[in-house]
């Protein structure tokens, strides 16, 4: 055998084992379990970078959002068909969190003026937590990790100074560390929802479409008809199919 016949064999093995991976991958990703844990471990990444990146751009994003940013989005993904994978719900609780945890802390620092020394008031906590729980009940958008930037932002940069938003050369808004923090929240929760919502309906919905070879003939029913009954055996095989 000469050189280039030995290459050739080699090629054609190494494209006989392309094949036979690409199909093992194919059978592996049919199974709903292994493509949402795929995807999650794409998507979820990939979004947690984009929201890093802006928050490098914008200094109003804090790092503080993304505890119960990650941990909801996983969840999204990883259960597609869950009372949790409604993209209200987990922009609607998330952002509930972060306003209860803000009031609750306003409220004790009106209250109890003396704990507000670089400290937070163990009663803005639980004020937080509560205060949450009942929002979250009462509009229909429980969310587990709206408990976790309830408590987050409590912890936020606690200066007095502003943070200075200039979406529009002509329009300038001023926030405070706590309000943008909500912001940031509303603004990521809303952009990670999206996404869920766009893969939902192009991938995990048409997952068919893409990976189950057998509903290309799902549709052909093949019936013999005889005699004078042959229009009511067409009309039956066209409920199966």
């Amino acid at each position: 055998m000469g050189l280039r016949e030995r290459v050739r064999a080699i090629c054609r093995r190494c494209r006989s084992v392309e094949r036979r991976e690409v199909a093992e991958f194919r059978r592996w990703a049919e199974n709903t379990d292994n493509l949402v844990r795929l995807s999650a471990l794409v998507f979820v990444p990939l979004l947690i970078a984009l929201v890093t990146l802006l928050s490098n751009a914008v200094a109003a994003l804090p790092y503080l959002l993304f505890p119960p940013l990650a941990s909801g989005a996983y969840t999204l993904f990883v259960r597609p068909e869950s009372r949790y994978a409604s993209p209200r719900r987990f922009v609607g609780g998330i952002t509930a969190g972060a306003i209860c945890g803000w009031i609750a802390f306003v409220a004790a620092e009106r209250l109890l003026p003396s704990a507000a020394g670089g400290t937070v008031p163990p009663i803005a906590a639980a004020s937080a937590i509560a205060l949450t729980a009942i929002v979250t009940w009462v509009l229909d958008v429980e969310e587990p990790s709206a408990f976790s930037s309830a408590p987050l932002v409590l912890v936020v940069d606690m200066g007095t100074g502003t943070v200075v938003l200039r979406p529009l050369s002509l329009f300038v808004l001023e926030l405070s560390p706590r309000s943008a923090y909500v912001v940031s929240v509303l603004l990521s929760t809303a952009l990670v929802a999206g996404a869920f919502a766009v893969w939902d309906k192009t991938v995990y919905e048409r997952r068919a479409t893409y990976l189950y070879g057998t509903t290309h003939g799902d549709d052909h029913v093949l019936v013999p008809a005889r005699g004078e009954n042959d229009a009511e055996s067409a009309t039956m095989a066209a409920r199966i199919a």
